[in-house]
């Protein structure tokens, strides 16, 4: 670049890796804290109907901690992540945003 120099400096961090497949995350800051929606399975494409959705949230970014995680037996969930991040953030009880959401796709209890 002629001229012109980058005097930003991005960062990338892990911030979680305990699952084979992590994908599909979004990021929401509330009440002073880093909350992290995303789906996890054994593969991205996952024959076995094992995704989970997890949520985490951390203070500092640096220290993360699951608050939720959101798993059916023989049903991959691979919803909109950031749909279930705001059903538990606004709900705060994972029990409630799980109904809600079988509810909606008629998924017996």
């Amino acid at each position: 670049m002629m001229g012109n120099q980058l005097t930003d400096t991005i960062t990338v961090t892990k911030i979680w890796d305990k699952e084979k497949h992590n994908g599909f995350p979004d990021l929401y800051y509330f009440n002073n804290e880093f909350y992290c929606s995303f789906r996890e399975a054994f593969t991205h494409v996952d024959t076995l109907n094992v995704g989970k959705v997890r949520i985490i949230k951390s203070k500092d970014t640096k220290n993360w901690q699951t608050v939720a995680l959101f798993e059916i037996p023989g049903v991959d969930v691979r919803e909109d992540m950031f749909r279930w991040l705001l059903m538990f953030l606004s709900q705060t009880k994972k029990e409630h945003a799980f109904q809600i959401w079988r509810k909606q796709r008629s998924i017996p209890q």
